[in-house]
């Protein structure tokens, strides 16, 4: 399967997860397209957006720093992600992402089912 640049699908989500301001969202996946992987995504989040603190039942996130810095909070503890950085959460860990910088951000997403 290849999927280019210009077949993922934009979506622009306000107040993600009860997160600020409008997220960025560029679909690379449809949830049934490949076997335990529900989401990958490219991210982005413009100085002061986030997305809300939450957790997934059943599902790992991981995270992958494309650019700038984010926030995120993993089980109540804050770290700083910069490019290159990487983060997982596992099933029912609670977590967020936000953006406190001056400058835009990007993570690629990824959600696994168990």
């Amino acid at each position: 399967m290849i999927i280019k640049v210009n077949e993922r699908n934009a979506e622009h989500l306000q107040n993600m997860r009860g997160g600020d301001g409008i997220v960025n969202k560029l679909n690379y996946l449809t949830p049934a397209a490949v076997p335990n992987v529900k989401m990958l995504s490219e991210i982005r989040l413009d100085p002061g957006c986030s997305i809300g603190i939450h957790a997934h039942m059943g599902e790992s996130e991981i995270f992958i720093c494309k650019e700038g810095d984010l926030l995120l909070t993993s089980n109540g503890k804050p770290f700083l992600l910069s490019a290159g950085d990487a983060a997982v959460c596992l099933p029912g860990e609670t977590h967020g992402l936000a953006n406190r910088g001056q400058a835009p951000a990007a993570v690629y997403a990824v959600i696994v089912t168990e």
